[in-house]
């Protein structure tokens, strides 16, 4: 696997998003997600991830997906998954993660 993947990050007063290119994997995913949550300050109570060009996604990198909205609820907060492609959403459906973190398609 490709240890190819970027993150795009705009954040927008409590907004934060989050655009992926690439794979998400269990190469690259301890720095991904260090980039997450660098980018989560406390006043942060939106997250938008973007999968639009996210083109695989491993157990390693649902894991941050999960533990992100697990941050978010905690935060009374809220977090959207957006414009995945069908192999990323068949991983999140695999796992039943599909009814625990909001997905919408485009």
């Amino acid at each position: 696997m490709t240890n190819d993947l970027q993150i795009e990050k705009t954040k927008n007063d409590q907004l934060l998003v989050l655009a992926f290119c690439g794979q998400l994997n269990s190469s690259n995913s301890l720095k991904a997600r260090e980039e997450v949550f660098e980018m989560l300050d406390a006043n942060i109570n939106e997250v938008i991830l973007d999968f639009v060009d996210l083109s695989y996604i491993s157990s390693a990198g649902l894991r941050i997906v999960l533990e992100l909205q697990k941050t978010m609820n905690l935060r009374h907060g809220k977090m959207l998954v957006t414009n995945l492609m069908p192999n990323v959403r068949a991983a999140f459906d695999i796992c039943g993660l599909s009814v625990l973190i909001h997905l919408e398609e485009e």
